[in-house]
């Protein structure tokens, strides 16, 4: 998987001005080169809470712009290639906020992430977050019908001293890949997923460096790609 967003958005969140030359000349001979192995491009990770959480705030109505500018533009690039965002929960959880979100019509794989516990993220369970997901892909599919798919995000790292997540230690990275192994066959719109973290970075231990959920998620890929 790609990640687009730095040729896109500067470090206020908002929108380069010579974002296309940037693409072409920083991202697409890669992307031609190795494009055969490559997944998705991502966009921009948790686009709405960074922007609304940046100082000056970039609004949710001028995110979803850049972002199908973003998108349309990658498309027009390579077709082929499907289009992935992640969402914060605090954005789908918000009425006030979800209400002005509209699914970028050039995007195709949709997911949240969320590091406290499976069945309490906030103030709800994982799958509940992911309803909130499909209404949105249902409202966007009615629009124009196409079909958009989900992606998962388990969390697949911990931090690596206290913190107010509920991950403390490897058992809890194995007990929420467990819940989603569950939860992933139990839904058929699932297409991808996409652990967070695979490598330790700053105060985080990835799965790189954790021996048991290592050998755990391997095991699931190859379960989930058969």
């Amino acid at each position: 998987m790609v990640s687009a967003s730095w040729v896109f958005l500067d470090e206020h969140f908002k929108l380069r001005s010579n974002y296309k030359t940037l693409f072409e000349q920083q991202i697409e001979p890669a992307v031609k080169k190795y494009q055969d192995i490559i997944i998705a491009f991502y966009s921009q990770d948790e686009p709405y809470m960074n922007g609304l959480e940046h100082t000056p705030q970039v609004s949710i109505e001028e995110m979803n712009t850049q972002l199908e500018t973003m998108g349309s533009f990658m498309k027009s690039k390579f077709p082929q290639i499907p289009i992935a965002v992640i969402f914060a929960t605090k954005a789908l959880y918000d009425p006030a906020l979800l209400k002005k979100i509209v699914l970028p019509p050039s995007h195709d794989w949709f997911g949240m992430d969320c590091y406290d516990s499976f069945l309490w993220c906030g103030k709800k369970s994982i799958p509940q977050g992911y309803d909130i997901i499909k209404d949105l892909m249902t409202k966007a599919t009615n629009l124009d019908g196409k079909k958009r798919w989900l992606m998962a995000v388990p969390p697949s790292g911990h931090p690596m001293r206290d913190s107010t997540f509920t991950l403390h230690d490897e058992d809890g990275v194995l007990s929420q890949l467990s819940d989603y192994k569950k939860f992933v066959a139990s839904e058929p719109l699932f297409k991808v997923v996409i652990p967070f973290i695979w490598q330790s970075f700053n105060e985080w231990k990835g799965t790189r460096d954790l021996p048991r959920a290592k050998a755990e998620y391997q095991k699931f890929f190859q379960e989930f790609t058969n």
